[in-house]
């Protein structure tokens, strides 16, 4: 994505990536997260410069935006002005 290389140019060439991991193993082997985890990690990442936020949790819920991960960034938008 923020590859520099002259032949592989990333979609955002120069930029730089911050990766705040949030999800941890499982003992069956697969990967799970908290939400004070995921809220944890973008609070981390805005702290530390952050202009966007790429999030892919996958999972059960709600669609309509009223879990509170998705009142959550919807209020990060509004508070920090940092894309999600």
């Amino acid at each position: 994505m923020a590859s520099n290389d002259a032949t592989f140019r990333g979609v955002a060439p120069g930029t730089s990536v911050l990766n705040a991991k949030c999800f941890f193993r499982t003992t069956t082997g697969g990967g799970s997260a908290i939400d004070s985890d995921i809220v944890a990690a973008a609070d981390w990442a805005i702290t530390n410069g952050a202009s966007a936020l790429s999030c892919s949790f996958g999972g059960a819920g709600t669609s309509d935006a009223s879990d509170p991960l998705s009142v959550y960034f919807d209020a990060v938008v509004a508070v920090s002005g940092v894309s999600v």
